[in-house]
């Protein structure tokens, strides 16, 4: 195995050595402050296996850098993972809050969105539509075919290039305050949440996300306008409108 430095003889006569970073690269170029070889190397393991690396040249209370990270760093990029480890190591990073969402590619969830939505509304091939009939429920196939267009129109253009798990809350709630969503009645606005929000209620319920995308979204009201009544004036005017008309 290399070792995970390098040393060198400067013009000056001392001994320099540059750490391996986590990406692989190489550190500026370090002072050891010795003029023998072997001093040099002992120093620079000395920085290794108490992790306390100068990040500044000649730096004596500079920050430093830990080599466990350096180590933990070159083991993601090197070492061989199962799908356990990977999982273990999602769990870990979301259970200290430093990721929110990861798919793994050997899952469920790794499905491109589109793929997932354009099946998922197909009334002959959906897994969806197979159970509901399975289960004595109705589903319309003129319904399938309205939400497929909706979703090739207002979805896939939104989500394309992502996966089944990628998606969030916020993906859903984005269309809210979208240009496309200022323009459409408050009932079709809604509609439009549905075709997305019912495939990936599924998709969390069939293990293909751990994302819930689907609860506590607040919809838009469906509340008619109120209606005026005329005043006695406008309403004289109107009938005496039809009075000529007829």
């Amino acid at each position: 195995m290399a070792k995970p430095y390098l040393i060198f003889k400067a013009h000056t006569g001392f001994y320099y050595a540059q750490i391996r970073l986590a990406d692989g690269s190489l550190s500026n170029n370090k002072s050891t402050g010795c003029k023998n070889p072997a001093e040099a190397e002992r120093k620079v393991m000395e920085w290794i296996v108490t992790g306390n690396i100068p990040v500044r040249v000649n730096s004596k209370d500079s920050k430093v850098q830990s080599i466990d990270k350096i180590r933990l760093f070159n083991d993601l990029r090197t070492a061989d993972f199962d799908t356990e480890d990977i999982e273990t190591i999602i769990k870990i990073l979301k259970e200290r809050n430093y990721l929110y969402s990861a798919v793994p590619k050997s899952s469920k969830g790794s499905i491109p969105i589109e793929d997932f939505l354009e099946n998922f509304w197909d009334f002959e091939k959906s897994p969806y539509v197979r159970e509901k009939l399975g289960k004595k429920q109705s589903i319309h196939r003129q319904y399938c075919a309205t939400l497929m267009s909706r979703t090739r129109l207002y979805w896939i253009p939104r989500l394309a290039g992502k996966c089944v798990g990628e998606i969030t809350r916020n993906d859903v709630e984005a269309f809210f305050s979208s240009d496309e969503a200022q323009k459409l009645a408050p009932k079709t606005v809604n509609s439009i949440i549905e075709t997305i929000t019912i495939p990936m209620k599924w998709a969390y319920y069939h293990d293909l996300t751990q994302n819930n995308c689907f609860d506590g979204i607040i919809k838009c009201s469906n509340q008619s306008k109120e209606r005026k009544i005329i005043d006695m004036e406008t309403a004289n005017r109107l009938m005496e409108l039809d009075k000529e008309i007829a």
